[in-house]
């Protein structure tokens, strides 16, 4: 199936798409936080509304690759978001129709995994996951 056969048949948004929109996502969270503060009641109302968007992005994605629009829940469960941001950054629109990654594909699967390998390095060369040992003893007080 050629790649253009798929770019026309899949409406939603594409990787480049995805991507740009997350990043605003980001840059809007960013921007709301330093007008209004972490605290206050209208970052409430803008960080729902950010979420509601970036769940919007997830579905119209999905739909770009041929799956369920109900995979875009997965957000929810632990690590759950971390997963489906790989796995939507990297799939081909009409993905579901070859279920195997194009060349780009393959190499943004292999950037993002290096990318977290050296963030759990980075993590626990500096200790951010280090255990006082004081918790597991006994003798608290």
């Amino acid at each position: 199936m050629a790649e253009s056969d798929l770019d026309n048949n899949n409406a939603g948004v594409d990787r480049l798409q995805y991507f740009l929109g997350n990043i605003g996502i980001i840059v809007a969270a960013i921007v709301a936080v330093s007008i209004f503060g972490p605290r206050s009641t209208m970052m409430t109302i803008v960080s729902i509304g950010l979420t509601i968007a970036s769940l919007a992005l997830d579905v119209m994605r999905l739909q770009n690759v041929g799956l369920s629009q109900w995979f875009a829940f997965i957000r929810f469960l632990p690590f759950g978001n971390t997963i489906l941001l790989l796995g939507l950054l990297a799939a081909q629109p009409g993905w579901n129709a070859t279920r195997q990654l194009d060349s780009a594909g393959r190499s943004i699967l292999i950037t993002e995994l290096i990318l977290i390998g050296v963030m759990i390095f980075m993590a626990f060369r500096f200790r951010m996951f280090e255990v006082p040992f004081y918790i597991f003893s006994w003798n608290v007080f």
